[in-house]
Protein backbone atom coordinates (compact mmCIF):
# COMPACT_ATOMS: atom_id res chain seq x y z
CA UNK A 1 0.00 0.00 0.00
CA UNK A 2 1.15 3.53 -0.76
CA UNK A 3 0.75 6.21 1.89
CA UNK A 4 -0.42 9.61 0.66
CA UNK A 5 -0.31 12.83 2.62
CA UNK A 6 -2.55 15.45 1.02
CA UNK A 7 -2.09 17.46 -1.11
CA UNK A 8 -1.10 15.16 -4.00
CA UNK A 9 1.46 17.60 -5.40
CA UNK A 10 3.05 20.56 -3.67
CA UNK A 11 2.82 22.66 -6.81
CA UNK A 12 0.39 24.73 -8.86
CA UNK A 13 -1.75 22.24 -10.81
CA UNK A 14 -5.23 23.82 -10.99
CA UNK A 15 -8.54 22.69 -12.46
CA UNK A 16 -7.45 19.04 -12.72
CA UNK A 17 -9.19 16.37 -14.72
CA UNK A 18 -8.28 12.71 -14.32
CA UNK A 19 -9.02 9.46 -16.14
CA UNK A 20 -8.04 5.84 -15.79
CA UNK A 21 -7.14 3.64 -18.78
CA UNK A 22 -6.68 0.02 -17.68
CA UNK A 23 -4.20 0.23 -14.74
CA UNK A 24 -2.95 3.74 -15.47
CA UNK A 25 -4.20 7.12 -14.25
CA UNK A 26 -3.65 10.27 -16.33
CA UNK A 27 -4.18 13.86 -15.19
CA UNK A 28 -4.18 17.24 -16.92
CA UNK A 29 -4.67 20.76 -15.62
CA UNK A 30 -4.73 24.43 -16.54
CA UNK A 31 -1.35 25.53 -17.94
CA UNK A 32 -2.47 28.96 -19.16
CA UNK A 33 0.23 30.76 -21.18
CA UNK A 34 3.05 28.30 -20.53
CA UNK A 35 4.53 26.52 -23.55
CA UNK A 36 4.75 23.60 -24.19
CA UNK A 37 1.26 23.29 -22.78
CA UNK A 38 -1.25 20.92 -21.22
CA UNK A 39 1.19 18.72 -19.34
CA UNK A 40 -0.05 15.14 -18.92
CA UNK A 41 0.86 13.36 -15.68
CA UNK A 42 0.83 9.60 -15.21
CA UNK A 43 0.37 7.50 -12.07
CA UNK A 44 -0.35 3.95 -10.98
CA UNK A 45 -1.59 4.76 -7.48
CA UNK A 46 -2.88 8.40 -7.46
CA UNK A 47 -0.11 9.25 -4.97
CA UNK A 48 3.02 9.55 -7.09
CA UNK A 49 3.04 11.17 -10.52
CA UNK A 50 5.42 11.64 -13.41
CA UNK A 51 5.35 13.57 -16.67
CA UNK A 52 3.97 11.56 -19.58
CA UNK A 53 4.25 14.40 -22.12
CA UNK A 54 2.65 17.57 -23.43
CA UNK A 55 -0.36 17.93 -25.69
CA UNK A 56 1.03 20.83 -27.73
CA UNK A 57 4.30 22.68 -28.23
CA UNK A 58 2.61 26.02 -28.65
CA UNK A 59 -0.63 27.89 -29.33
CA UNK A 60 0.07 30.74 -31.74
CA UNK A 61 -3.26 31.69 -33.30
CA UNK A 62 -3.43 35.21 -31.85
CA UNK A 63 -1.04 38.20 -31.67
CA UNK A 64 -0.98 37.82 -27.88
CA UNK A 65 0.10 34.20 -28.14
CA UNK A 66 2.81 35.21 -30.63
CA UNK A 67 3.76 38.24 -28.46
CA UNK A 68 3.10 40.57 -31.40
CA UNK A 69 1.70 44.12 -31.55
CA UNK A 70 2.93 44.75 -27.99
CA UNK A 71 0.40 42.22 -26.70
CA UNK A 72 1.07 39.66 -23.97
CA UNK A 73 -0.36 36.28 -23.09
CA UNK A 74 -0.10 36.64 -19.30
CA UNK A 75 -3.16 35.13 -17.60
CA UNK A 76 -4.52 33.86 -20.92
CA UNK A 77 -4.09 30.58 -22.72
CA UNK A 78 -5.70 27.28 -21.89
CA UNK A 79 -7.90 26.84 -18.84
CA UNK A 80 -9.79 23.89 -17.32
CA UNK A 81 -9.17 21.08 -19.82
CA UNK A 82 -11.57 18.15 -20.12
CA UNK A 83 -9.88 14.75 -20.48
CA UNK A 84 -11.66 11.70 -21.91
CA UNK A 85 -10.85 8.25 -23.30
CA UNK A 86 -13.47 6.88 -25.67
CA UNK A 87 -13.39 3.95 -28.10
CA UNK A 88 -9.62 3.63 -27.92
CA UNK A 89 -8.86 7.32 -28.40
CA UNK A 90 -7.76 10.12 -26.06
CA UNK A 91 -9.62 13.46 -26.17
CA UNK A 92 -8.64 16.76 -24.54
CA UNK A 93 -10.92 19.77 -24.92
CA UNK A 94 -10.34 23.29 -23.61
CA UNK A 95 -11.08 26.95 -24.21
CA UNK A 96 -8.16 29.31 -24.75
CA UNK A 97 -8.91 32.65 -23.13
CA UNK A 98 -6.52 34.44 -25.47
CA UNK A 99 -8.66 34.23 -28.58
CA UNK A 100 -11.78 32.59 -27.09
CA UNK A 101 -10.94 29.58 -29.23
CA UNK A 102 -12.11 26.05 -28.41
CA UNK A 103 -9.46 23.43 -29.07
CA UNK A 104 -9.97 19.68 -29.33
CA UNK A 105 -6.85 17.50 -29.32
CA UNK A 106 -7.04 13.77 -30.08
CA UNK A 107 -4.49 10.96 -30.05
CA UNK A 108 -4.40 7.18 -30.26
CA UNK A 109 -1.51 7.01 -27.76
CA UNK A 110 -0.89 9.15 -24.71
CA UNK A 111 2.56 10.01 -26.09
CA UNK A 112 0.93 11.43 -29.21
CA UNK A 113 1.08 12.68 -31.82
CA UNK A 114 -1.86 14.88 -30.90
CA UNK A 115 -4.10 16.13 -33.68
CA UNK A 116 -5.54 19.61 -33.22
CA UNK A 117 -8.98 20.82 -34.36
CA UNK A 118 -11.22 23.80 -33.62
CA UNK A 119 -14.75 23.53 -32.21
CA UNK A 120 -17.12 26.34 -33.11
CA UNK A 121 -18.80 28.21 -30.25
CA UNK A 122 -17.78 29.41 -26.79
CA UNK A 123 -17.77 26.93 -23.91
CA UNK A 124 -16.60 28.06 -20.47
CA UNK A 125 -15.10 25.33 -18.24
CA UNK A 126 -16.56 22.66 -20.49
CA UNK A 127 -16.79 18.92 -19.90
CA UNK A 128 -16.68 16.66 -22.96
CA UNK A 129 -19.09 13.75 -22.66
CA UNK A 130 -19.73 10.68 -24.84
CA UNK A 131 -23.00 8.87 -24.19
CA UNK A 132 -23.56 5.14 -24.58
CA UNK A 133 -24.76 5.68 -28.17
CA UNK A 134 -21.49 7.57 -29.00
CA UNK A 135 -23.25 10.93 -29.34
CA UNK A 136 -21.01 13.70 -27.99
CA UNK A 137 -21.91 16.70 -25.83
CA UNK A 138 -20.31 19.67 -24.11
CA UNK A 139 -21.54 20.68 -20.65
CA UNK A 140 -20.39 24.19 -19.73
CA UNK A 141 -21.15 27.66 -18.43
CA UNK A 142 -21.05 29.97 -15.46
CA UNK A 143 -24.08 30.26 -13.11
CA UNK A 144 -26.20 28.69 -15.86
CA UNK A 145 -24.86 25.28 -16.87
CA UNK A 146 -25.85 24.20 -20.38
CA UNK A 147 -25.53 21.03 -22.43
CA UNK A 148 -24.95 21.28 -26.19
CA UNK A 149 -24.83 18.32 -28.53
CA UNK A 150 -21.94 18.25 -31.03
CA UNK A 151 -22.02 17.13 -34.64
CA UNK A 152 -20.45 13.84 -35.72
CA UNK A 153 -17.14 15.52 -36.61
CA UNK A 154 -17.02 17.29 -33.21
CA UNK A 155 -16.56 20.57 -35.06
CA UNK A 156 -19.46 22.48 -33.49
CA UNK A 157 -23.09 22.29 -32.35
CA UNK A 158 -25.27 19.73 -34.08
CA UNK A 159 -28.10 21.29 -36.07
CA UNK A 160 -31.29 20.46 -34.22
CA UNK A 161 -29.36 18.68 -31.48
CA UNK A 162 -29.92 18.89 -27.77
CA UNK A 163 -29.21 22.36 -26.38
CA UNK A 164 -30.64 23.27 -22.99
CA UNK A 165 -29.96 24.60 -19.50
CA UNK A 166 -29.37 21.79 -17.00
CA UNK A 167 -29.15 23.81 -13.78
CA UNK A 168 -28.97 27.45 -12.66
CA UNK A 169 -27.34 28.73 -9.47
CA UNK A 170 -30.04 30.40 -7.39
CA UNK A 171 -27.93 30.91 -4.26
CA UNK A 172 -26.46 34.24 -3.15
CA UNK A 173 -22.95 33.67 -4.48
CA UNK A 174 -19.65 35.33 -5.16
CA UNK A 175 -19.05 32.81 -7.95
CA UNK A 176 -21.87 30.94 -9.66
CA UNK A 177 -21.79 27.34 -10.86
CA UNK A 178 -18.80 26.52 -13.09
CA UNK A 179 -16.03 23.94 -13.49
CA UNK A 180 -18.35 21.30 -14.96
CA UNK A 181 -17.45 17.61 -15.01
CA UNK A 182 -20.05 15.23 -16.46
CA UNK A 183 -20.36 11.42 -16.31
CA UNK A 184 -22.78 8.58 -16.81
CA UNK A 185 -22.35 5.96 -14.09
CA UNK A 186 -24.83 3.12 -13.99
CA UNK A 187 -28.29 4.40 -14.87
CA UNK A 188 -27.68 8.03 -13.83
CA UNK A 189 -26.03 11.08 -15.34
CA UNK A 190 -23.92 13.08 -12.87
CA UNK A 191 -23.02 16.76 -13.14
CA UNK A 192 -20.29 18.08 -10.84
CA UNK A 193 -19.86 21.86 -10.50
CA UNK A 194 -18.48 24.31 -7.96
CA UNK A 195 -19.73 27.61 -6.63
CA UNK A 196 -18.78 30.07 -3.89
CA UNK A 197 -21.61 31.33 -1.67
CA UNK A 198 -21.22 34.73 -0.03
CA UNK A 199 -19.67 34.39 3.39
CA UNK A 200 -18.60 30.84 2.60
CA UNK A 201 -15.95 29.04 0.61
CA UNK A 202 -15.53 27.31 -2.73
CA UNK A 203 -17.84 24.27 -2.54
CA UNK A 204 -18.29 21.11 -4.58
CA UNK A 205 -21.78 20.34 -5.83
CA UNK A 206 -23.27 17.34 -7.61
CA UNK A 207 -26.55 17.00 -9.51
CA UNK A 208 -28.07 13.80 -10.84
CA UNK A 209 -30.53 13.04 -13.61
CA UNK A 210 -31.99 9.96 -15.29
CA UNK A 211 -31.92 11.48 -18.78
CA UNK A 212 -30.23 14.34 -20.61
CA UNK A 213 -33.52 16.10 -21.22
CA UNK A 214 -34.90 15.53 -17.72
CA UNK A 215 -34.52 17.24 -14.36
CA UNK A 216 -31.20 17.31 -12.50
CA UNK A 217 -31.36 17.51 -8.71
CA UNK A 218 -28.72 17.68 -6.00
CA UNK A 219 -26.59 20.20 -4.12
CA UNK A 220 -23.48 20.58 -2.01
CA UNK A 221 -21.44 17.38 -1.54
CA UNK A 222 -18.22 18.82 -0.10
CA UNK A 223 -17.53 22.00 1.85
CA UNK A 224 -14.19 21.78 3.60
CA UNK A 225 -11.08 24.00 3.73
CA UNK A 226 -8.75 21.54 5.50
CA UNK A 227 -8.54 24.33 8.11
CA UNK A 228 -6.63 26.50 5.66
CA UNK A 229 -7.71 30.13 5.30
CA UNK A 230 -11.29 29.34 4.32
CA UNK A 231 -10.16 27.99 0.95
CA UNK A 232 -12.49 25.17 -0.01
CA UNK A 233 -11.37 21.97 -1.72
CA UNK A 234 -13.36 21.70 -4.94
CA UNK A 235 -13.38 21.43 -8.75
CA UNK A 236 -11.91 18.50 -10.58
CA UNK A 237 -12.63 15.04 -11.90
CA UNK A 238 -13.64 11.76 -10.29
CA UNK A 239 -12.08 8.39 -11.04
CA UNK A 240 -12.33 4.76 -9.95
CA UNK A 241 -9.54 2.26 -9.30
CA UNK A 242 -9.12 -1.32 -10.47
CA UNK A 243 -10.18 -2.32 -6.97
CA UNK A 244 -13.48 -0.47 -7.27
CA UNK A 245 -12.69 2.50 -5.01
CA UNK A 246 -13.63 6.03 -6.07
CA UNK A 247 -11.83 9.34 -5.57
CA UNK A 248 -12.21 12.98 -6.45
CA UNK A 249 -9.14 14.89 -7.61
CA UNK A 250 -9.94 18.50 -6.69
CA UNK A 251 -7.85 21.60 -6.04
CA UNK A 252 -7.32 23.99 -3.14
CA UNK A 253 -6.08 27.56 -3.48
CA UNK A 254 -3.03 27.91 -1.25
CA UNK A 255 -2.01 31.46 -2.04
CA UNK A 256 1.45 32.01 -3.50
CA UNK A 257 1.99 28.25 -3.87
CA UNK A 258 -0.92 28.13 -6.30
CA UNK A 259 -3.97 25.93 -6.65
CA UNK A 260 -2.75 22.48 -5.69
CA UNK A 261 -4.45 19.09 -6.24
CA UNK A 262 -6.00 17.23 -3.32
CA UNK A 263 -7.25 13.63 -3.31
CA UNK A 264 -10.67 13.05 -1.70
CA UNK A 265 -12.10 9.55 -1.12
CA UNK A 266 -15.61 9.07 -2.43
CA UNK A 267 -18.30 6.51 -1.68
CA UNK A 268 -21.74 5.89 -3.13
CA UNK A 269 -24.86 6.07 -0.98
CA UNK A 270 -28.23 5.57 -2.66
CA UNK A 271 -26.51 6.19 -6.03
CA UNK A 272 -25.20 9.58 -4.89
CA UNK A 273 -21.56 10.52 -4.18
CA UNK A 274 -20.40 11.11 -0.60
CA UNK A 275 -16.98 12.75 -0.27
CA UNK A 276 -14.41 12.66 2.51
CA UNK A 277 -14.58 11.16 5.98
CA UNK A 278 -17.51 12.60 7.94
CA UNK A 279 -17.55 15.43 5.40
CA UNK A 280 -13.86 16.29 5.86
CA UNK A 281 -10.93 15.81 3.51
CA UNK A 282 -8.55 13.34 5.18
CA UNK A 283 -4.91 14.27 5.52
CA UNK A 284 -3.62 10.72 5.07
CA UNK A 285 -4.77 7.95 2.74
CA UNK A 286 -3.66 4.39 2.07
CA UNK A 287 -3.62 3.69 -1.67
CA UNK A 288 -3.03 0.50 -3.64
CA UNK A 289 -0.67 0.59 -6.63
CA UNK A 290 -1.24 -1.38 -9.81
CA UNK A 291 2.56 -1.47 -10.26
CA UNK A 292 4.05 -1.55 -6.74
CA UNK A 293 7.68 -1.72 -7.87
CA UNK A 294 7.45 1.04 -10.46
CA UNK A 295 10.07 3.80 -10.15
CA UNK A 296 8.74 7.25 -11.08
CA UNK A 297 10.68 9.95 -12.87
CA UNK A 298 10.99 13.11 -10.74
CA UNK A 299 8.61 15.92 -11.72
CA UNK A 300 10.94 18.75 -10.74
CA UNK A 301 14.21 17.80 -12.40
CA UNK A 302 15.53 19.83 -15.32
CA UNK A 303 14.62 18.41 -18.72
CA UNK A 304 17.71 18.64 -20.97
CA UNK A 305 15.68 18.10 -24.15
CA UNK A 306 13.31 20.95 -23.29
CA UNK A 307 16.20 23.22 -22.26
CA UNK A 308 17.92 22.60 -25.59
CA UNK A 309 14.76 22.74 -27.71
CA UNK A 310 13.45 26.02 -26.29
CA UNK A 311 16.76 27.69 -25.44
CA UNK A 312 16.02 27.78 -21.72
CA UNK A 313 18.58 28.63 -19.06
CA UNK A 314 18.84 26.21 -16.10
CA UNK A 315 17.99 27.81 -12.77
CA UNK A 316 20.47 27.59 -9.91
CA UNK A 317 19.60 28.64 -6.36
CA UNK A 318 22.45 30.15 -4.34
CA UNK A 319 23.25 28.41 -1.05
CA UNK A 320 23.58 31.87 0.49
CA UNK A 321 19.87 32.49 -0.04
CA UNK A 322 19.03 29.22 1.74
CA UNK A 323 21.30 30.17 4.63
CA UNK A 324 19.58 33.51 4.99
CA UNK A 325 16.20 31.82 4.83
CA UNK A 326 17.12 29.59 7.76
CA UNK A 327 18.29 32.55 9.85
CA UNK A 328 15.21 34.60 8.99
CA UNK A 329 12.95 31.72 10.03
CA UNK A 330 14.82 31.36 13.33
CA UNK A 331 14.02 35.00 14.13
CA UNK A 332 10.48 34.73 12.75
CA UNK A 333 9.52 31.99 15.19
CA UNK A 334 10.62 34.30 18.02
CA UNK A 335 8.67 37.19 16.52
CA UNK A 336 5.44 35.20 16.36
CA UNK A 337 6.02 34.02 19.93
CA UNK A 338 6.36 37.63 21.14
CA UNK A 339 3.32 38.62 19.08
CA UNK A 340 1.35 35.59 20.39
CA UNK A 341 0.61 34.32 16.87
CA UNK A 342 1.29 30.59 16.61
CA UNK A 343 -1.45 30.00 14.03
CA UNK A 344 -0.07 28.82 10.65
CA UNK A 345 3.49 29.79 11.66
CA UNK A 346 4.76 26.49 13.05
CA UNK A 347 5.71 25.55 9.49
CA UNK A 348 8.97 27.43 10.06
CA UNK A 349 10.01 24.68 12.50
CA UNK A 350 9.67 22.15 9.70
CA UNK A 351 11.45 24.39 7.18
CA UNK A 352 14.43 24.87 9.52
CA UNK A 353 14.61 21.10 10.05
CA UNK A 354 14.70 20.48 6.29
CA UNK A 355 17.25 23.24 5.61
CA UNK A 356 19.65 22.36 8.42
CA UNK A 357 21.49 19.43 6.77
CA UNK A 358 22.56 21.68 3.88
CA UNK A 359 24.16 24.35 6.04
CA UNK A 360 27.83 24.87 6.90
CA UNK A 361 27.89 26.57 10.29
CA UNK A 362 31.21 28.37 10.15
CA UNK A 363 32.42 31.90 10.99
CA UNK A 364 30.91 33.21 7.76
CA UNK A 365 27.53 31.89 8.87
CA UNK A 366 27.91 33.69 12.22
CA UNK A 367 28.51 36.93 10.34
CA UNK A 368 25.35 36.25 8.34
CA UNK A 369 23.36 35.96 11.59
CA UNK A 370 24.59 39.40 12.67
CA UNK A 371 23.78 40.83 9.23
CA UNK A 372 20.24 39.45 9.29
CA UNK A 373 19.65 40.73 12.80
CA UNK A 374 20.83 44.20 11.84
CA UNK A 375 18.55 44.16 8.80
CA UNK A 376 15.54 43.05 10.86
CA UNK A 377 16.19 45.80 13.41
CA UNK A 378 15.34 48.29 10.67
CA UNK A 379 11.92 46.72 10.25
CA UNK A 380 8.85 47.83 12.17
CA UNK A 381 9.12 46.50 15.73
CA UNK A 382 5.54 45.25 15.45
CA UNK A 383 6.80 42.92 12.72
CA UNK A 384 10.19 41.85 14.07
CA UNK A 385 10.46 42.59 17.80
CA UNK A 386 12.93 39.76 18.46
CA UNK A 387 15.73 41.46 16.53
CA UNK A 388 16.28 44.03 19.30
CA UNK A 389 19.71 43.82 20.93
CA UNK A 390 18.18 43.42 24.40
CA UNK A 391 16.39 40.21 23.39
CA UNK A 392 18.15 36.99 24.37
CA UNK A 393 17.23 34.84 21.36
CA UNK A 394 18.61 31.60 22.74
CA UNK A 395 16.71 31.96 26.01
CA UNK A 396 13.55 32.76 24.06
CA UNK A 397 13.94 29.74 21.78
CA UNK A 398 14.31 27.46 24.78
CA UNK A 399 11.21 29.00 26.37
CA UNK A 400 9.25 28.58 23.14
CA UNK A 401 10.14 24.90 23.08
CA UNK A 402 9.73 24.10 26.78
CA UNK A 403 6.24 25.63 26.72
CA UNK A 404 5.43 23.88 23.41
CA UNK A 405 4.09 27.16 22.04
CA UNK A 406 3.82 25.81 18.49
CA UNK A 407 2.76 22.22 19.22
CA UNK A 408 -0.96 22.61 18.59
CA UNK A 409 -0.52 24.50 15.33
CA UNK A 410 2.15 22.09 14.11
CA UNK A 411 0.01 19.02 14.76
CA UNK A 412 -3.22 20.58 13.49
CA UNK A 413 -1.88 22.44 10.45
CA UNK A 414 1.73 21.81 9.45
CA UNK A 415 1.45 18.02 9.57
CA UNK A 416 -1.38 18.27 7.04
CA UNK A 417 0.87 20.07 4.56
CA UNK A 418 4.01 17.91 4.70
CA UNK A 419 4.62 14.49 3.21
CA UNK A 420 7.41 12.99 5.35
CA UNK A 421 5.85 12.85 8.84
CA UNK A 422 8.48 14.95 10.65
CA UNK A 423 7.09 14.99 14.18
CA UNK A 424 6.71 18.13 16.24
CA UNK A 425 9.26 16.86 18.76
CA UNK A 426 11.84 16.27 16.03
CA UNK A 427 11.38 19.73 14.51
CA UNK A 428 11.30 21.39 17.93
CA UNK A 429 14.50 19.75 19.18
CA UNK A 430 16.28 20.62 15.94
CA UNK A 431 15.26 24.28 16.37
CA UNK A 432 16.88 24.38 19.81
CA UNK A 433 20.04 22.76 18.46
CA UNK A 434 20.30 25.26 15.59
CA UNK A 435 19.63 28.23 17.90
CA UNK A 436 22.46 27.11 20.16
CA UNK A 437 24.81 26.92 17.17
CA UNK A 438 23.79 30.39 15.99
CA UNK A 439 23.56 32.30 19.25
CA UNK A 440 25.78 30.70 21.88
CA UNK A 441 28.91 32.74 22.54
Amino acid sequence: MKKLVNPILKMDYPDPDVIRVNDTFYMVSTTMYFMPGCAILRSYDLAEWELAGYVYDKLDDTPAERLELEKTEYGGGMWAPSFRYHNGKFYIFFLSHSGNTNYLFTADRIEGPWKRSIVAGHYHDASLFFDDDDRAYLIYGNTEIRITELDEKLSGPKAGGLDRVLIKDERDVVLGYEGAHFYKIGKYYYLFVIDWPKGGMRTQNCFRGESLDGEFTGGVVLEDSRDYCGQGVAQGGIVDTLGGKWYGVFFQDMGAVGRIPVLVPMQWKDDFPVFGEDGKVPNRLELASSRPNYIYEALCEEEPEMIEKYGLAPFTMRVQSLSRTLVDKTFALCDYYMLERPQRNSRHLYDIYKLSPYMTFDDQFKRLVAEVREHRQKMDEKISPSAREDVDILAMVEKICTTDFYRSDYEDTTLKLISDDVSYETARDNYVKIARILFEE
